[in-house]
């Protein structure tokens, strides 16, 4: 997730909006929610992948052992391998990646309180430029 912008938060300070401090909870559950939805994503179709690669691996040593001609070129394996990797290479560096917004939220409440203990200068400032 991008961080919060610091006009962001001058607007729901200056904006009188009420439980500001719910909103942002709202604003970074929303944006965790999503995150946790790619990387589910991403690690399901790396999975899935893989045991597909599996069973067409498998299925085509028992089809060759019986003398049919259907096999599965080198290439193919390959590829498939090399994008499940790369599926779960992503969902699992996203997932590292959404652990510092627990450090981000905690730094956007701060941020929020302090001000709003300033809120009157903000709103003066505003009203001037």
């Amino acid at each position: 997730m991008k961080s919060i912008k610091l006009r962001q938060l001058i607007d729901l300070v200056s904006g009188d909006v009420p439980d500001g401090e719910k909103h942002l909870e709202t604003i970074f559950g929303w944006h965790f929610e999503r995150e946790m939805t790619v990387i589910k994503w991403s690690l399901g179709l790396s999975a899935s992948l893989a045991v597909a690669i599996l069973i067409a691996y498998f299925r085509s040593l028992s089809i060759a052992a019986t003398g049919s001609t259907i096999t599965i070129s080198g290439l193919e394996l390959t590829g498939a391998l090399v994008l499940a990797t790369a599926s779960a290479t992503f969902g699992v560096v996203r997932l590292f990646q959404l652990r510092r917004m627990h450090e981000q939220y905690t730094s956007a409440l701060k941020l929020y309180s302090r001000f709003r203990g300033i809120k009157d200068f903000i709103q003066r400032y505003r009203e001037t430029s």
